[in-house]
């Protein structure tokens, strides 16, 4: 992100990742258009099937779509920041949280979890270490 930072062309708002235009990327065009050329060369798209069939292109190739969007990893990251047990005042301010009501209410069963297999852990390495 460091090299990046300093290679972005400057913009007002001072973004990480602007369009062409300096401006705010929309949420569809960077789900589809940057994700989903991510996921297309890391091999993480699915064939689209219609009739049972694969769908073809224009020029007769598979269609595929992508297998994860945006809101997919923004899950997956506040799911293994509160599995490493990061503060969740820490969680809400990274998510963008407007308090912490809303991140307990969205992944406050996630908390539980994480302090239940901590308690799980210990007592299997205490069974097993004596």
């Amino acid at each position: 992100m460091k090299v990046w930072k300093v290679a972005c062309p400057p913009t007002e708002q001072d973004l990480v990742f602007p369009s062409l235009a300096k401006k705010v990327m929309s949420h569809q065009f960077m789900n589809v258009n940057i994700m989903g050329a991510i996921q297309a060369a890391a091999g993480t798209t699915d064939p689209v099937i219609k009739d049972g069939k694969p769908v073809l292109d224009k020029e007769q190739l598979p269609m595929t779509a992508q297998r994860y969007t945006l809101h997919d990893f923004r899950h997956a990251a506040a799911s293994l920041w509160i599995e490493q047990r990061v503060n969740p005042k820490r969680v809400q301010k990274w998510m963008g949280h407007s308090s912490i009501q809303v991140t307990f209410d969205t992944y406050g069963h996630l908390f539980d979890q994480a302090d239940q297999d901590s308690a799980v852990a210990a007592a299997i390495e205490r069974e097993l270490m004596g």
